[in-house]
């Protein structure tokens, strides 16, 4: 019987020529395609399959003039660094016994071995980064935290402004500053748009917080970058008005500090008896509106918890006292309603803004918040509003952003109007750089405790990378 298996005929000589020109590395000398860079022929030389091999694995690396251990050194590191796992594990007994087991012809490298590669895995990264941001606008987000060591850490984010779609969030610099100043994180922020050779005018936006460094940093940096505005994050100034709805309810405040107390310690005791009744949130002052949810809370279940702490002996705690004295004051519950009712919006907003939106959608939100509280007569929403107004009214360049983003005739001849498509998905919160910080934070644990700022900032680029673009 004769074999049926079709054999690929290789393309005529003009068929070849018509998109050899496209591959810089290949060559056609009428008989054979030959790849310059691997110095070899092709087995088959139709247009796909010199795409492929462009394309491949190994002609990339060989271009690259690395060996195939060096590219197998680099696809390690990406990996451990991109699943958070340490270099140590290659050292460990039982890692060394399954490798040995199913991957015996290639030996595995050492920690120190690995780590010598470490400089050229965030090149490359850095040559992705480039690639991406490259001549585009941009928009920068800067922020600090204290990490458990007391080091003064300071993230900058970037993301490149698309008229038609949001784009993800990367990582440039995780830095440790000895003294947070304006001075040092201006100085950072132009640091690394030298090191990824970036302009200062393709920096748009930069949104910080409204600390006082902060907007330093952001009047500094104005006279290097002529074509930025700098913002102020939405969520952070709503924390700062239910800051100021904390403080015009003392009672409240007490009631529910006391409540936490207490139910750190009797919460078994809780779930027993108020089956029915969901354990109340973890309030951390006014951080992503927590003091808001509780009070919430405490409203909703004023009844079921108030019959829960009143069979307590008041004598056991002060925190016990402390809590069953307000639930017998019938004014705390007038005030717990009149919280739920009037600051409901508030709580509303912040959850919204934690979602991925464009700005007219921030701008409504925004708007929402000021006409509900605008509509209130109550004594101390006075000072809740007052608060609101100067929190948006130190924000001047949010002013301009938004004539500018509605069309405004009075900011007709302002250069920021060229770029109003731009802003169209602008991101108006600090949560790309909070979840930067998250990053850094599970890149420690009690088996690893102490990286060098390379190393840290190197882990930090590929995970948060990685996130949304595959290496």
């Amino acid at each position: 019987m004769l074999n049926s298996r079709r054999i690929k005929k290789r393309p005529v000589v003009y068929q070849v020529n018509k998109f050899i020109g496209e591959f810089a590395d290949l060559k056609y000398n009428g008989v054979k395609v030959i790849c310059t860079v691997c110095d070899k022929p092709l087995m088959c030389w139709g247009k796909t399959d010199c795409r492929r091999h462009v394309n491949s694995a190994q002609h990339k690396y060989k271009k690259s003039g690395l060996s195939p251990k060096t590219e197998f050194n680099l696809e390690l590191i990406f990996m451990l660094m991109t699943c958070n796992l340490p270099f140590t594990l290659l050292n460990q007994q039982e890692f060394q016994r399954f490798w040995n087991m199913y991957s015996s012809k290639r030996k595995l490298p050492g920690r120190s071995t690995l780590q010598t590669y470490v400089p050229f895995v965030q090149e490359e990264i850095k040559k992705k980064i480039k690639s991406e941001l490259g001549n585009k606008p941009l928009w920068l987000c800067v922020d600090e935290m204290i990490d458990i060591k007391k080091n003064s850490i300071v993230n900058v984010i970037a993301r490149s402004l698309d008229p038609h779609k949001s784009s993800s969030s990367i990582l440039l610099a995780s830095k440790r500053l000895e003294n947070c100043t304006s001075e040092s994180v201006s100085n950072l922020i132009l640091d690394t748009l030298g090191k990824f050779q970036l302009s200062t005018n393709q920096v748009l936006i930069l949104l910080t917080n409204g600390g006082n460094i902060m907007r330093c940093v952001g009047y500094t940096l104005k006279q290097d970058c002529s074509n930025m505005l700098h913002l102020t994050c939405k969520i952070h100034a709503l924390h700062l008005v239910a800051e100021t709805i904390r403080q015009c309810y003392p009672d409240v405040d007490v009631l529910i500090a006391n409540m936490k107390v207490v139910f750190r310690k009797y919460i078994e005791e809780f779930r027993k008896q108020c089956a029915r009744t969901p354990e109340p949130p973890r309030s951390i002052v006014t951080h992503n509106g927590k003091w808001l949810q509780a009070a919430f809370y405490y409203f909703k279940h004023y009844y079921e918890i108030k019959t829960f702490i009143l069979q307590f002996n008041p004598k056991e705690a002060a925190a016990i006292q402390e809590s069953q004295l307000r639930f017998q004051n019938f004014q705390v519950f007038t005030d717990l309603r009149t919280i739920y009712d009037n600051y409901k919006v508030i709580l509303e907003a912040i959850i919204k803004l934690h979602s991925s939106i464009s700005l007219v959608e921030s701008l409504r939100i925004i708007d929402d918040v000021y006409l509900q509280l605008n509509n209130l007569s109550d004594d101390k929403n006075y000072f809740v509003l007052q608060k609101f107004d100067i929190v948006l009214n130190k924000d001047r360049d949010f002013i301009r952003l938004r004539e500018i983003f509605s069309g405004n005739d009075s900011f007709s001849l302002d250069p920021l109007r060229n770029f109003k498509d731009y802003f169209n998905y602008l991101n108006v919160t600090l949560l790309d750089v909070k979840r930067s910080f998250s990053v850094y934070r599970k890149i420690f644990s009690s088996q690893r405790t102490n990286l060098s700022e390379t190393l840290l900032e190197t882990y930090q680029m590929l995970q948060v990378y990685s996130e949304a673009h595959p290496i």
